[in-house]
Parts: structure tokens; sequence; C-alpha cells
């Protein structure tokens, strides 16, 4: 014969429905350890991926920073020999427009010789008469 037992809210239980109970909330338990290890593992692997997904997207960073660099890298290598080569043929330019200046002064002195000398002590009397005023 069964036996009886104040159950819960005082309820009247037999004892083999407490060993019923009883056995639920065990394998209710052993339910609740399973679930709590699945959990950790599923963090772990959530971690893990994470992990992982973080080095890849650092590679993949780094790698695009690299072709950047390479890119501007080649621009601006490209800028310099532009601007390298402009630079060049604007001093070629300067240099041939002063020795066209030169040969020009020096066709016109060889034409009126006593032009130029004339011209030539003017200027020094002009800048000497400018120095003795300022003293």
């Amino acid at each position: 014969m069964s036996e009886v037992k104040p159950g819960f809210a005082g309820s009247v239980v037999s004892g083999s429905a407490d060993k019923s109970v009883r056995d639920d909330l065990e394998a209710l338990r052993e339910d609740l350890r399973r679930l709590r290890g699945d959990f950790a593992e599923a963090v772990r692997h959530a971690a893990t991926a994470a992990r992982d997904g973080a080095a890849q997207a650092a590679t993949q960073a780094k790698e695009k920073a690299g072709v950047a660099y390479d890119v501007a890298k080649e621009k601006v290598g490209t800028a310099y020999d532009t601007a390298k080569d402009k630079a060049g043929a604007a001093y070629d330019s300067a240099k041939q427009h002063a020795k066209d200046a030169h040969d020009v002064a020096e066709k016109k002195i060889e034409d009126h010789p006593f032009a130029a000398v004339g011209l030539a002590f003017g200027v020094g009397l002009l800048v000497g008469a400018l120095l003795r005023s300022r003293h």
C-alpha cells in the first residue's frame, strides 16, 4: 500500500507520485546542467567565431591599407615625375629666354657702342647721385 505524504501547497500526494515528481525534478536538473554546458559551449564558439571574424577583418583591412598605400605611392611618384618634368621645362625655357636677352643686348651694344657707353655713364651718375643723397 502507498503511504500518503503532504505535497506542494499542503496537498496530499501518494508515495509513487512523490517519486515521480522527484524523478521529474532530477531529470529537469540534469536537463538544466546540460543546457548550461551547451550554453557555455555556444558562448565559446561565438567568442571563437568573433575572434576569427576580427582576425579576418584585420587581415582584410591590412590588405586594403596595403593596396591603398601602393596606389597612393604610385600617384605620388607620378605627380613627382610630372612636377620634375615641368620644372625642368620651365628652367630650360627661362635659361633660353635669358640667353636670348643676353644675345639681344650684346647685339645692341655691338650695333650702337657709343649709345651703350653713354647709357652706362648716365646710369652710373644716377646711381651715384641716389647713393650720395642718402648719406
